[in-house]
């Protein structure tokens, strides 16, 4: 599974990284966890990559997590999305 965090603060990548990781060890759960920490990034990567799911900052500079989870769903609509705040 390609799972995507998106976060402008470092401490709040790490800290879901963290339990996102603890979590999927426990069920071994096969994935891949990249982090992104803005959603013009993230978008240019998932033009390229396939993510099953994404954890999206809402408030975030230049371009907002709704924004970008709104460009992802028109070209993803499997995708699933979590908003974070």
């Amino acid at each position: 599974m390609q799972i995507a965090i998106v976060d402008d603060r470092a401490e709040d990548r790490e800290e879901l990284s963290v339990c996102l990781e603890n979590y999927m060890k426990r069920h071994q759960l096969d994935y891949t966890l990249t982090e992104f920490e803005d959603g013009e990034n993230f978008l240019k990567a998932a033009a390229q990559v396939n993510f099953q799911l994404v954890f999206m900052d809402i408030y975030m500079e230049n371009m907002d997590g709704i924004e970008a989870a709104r460009r992802l769903r028109q070209k993803n609509r499997l995708c699933k999305t979590m908003s974070l705040s």
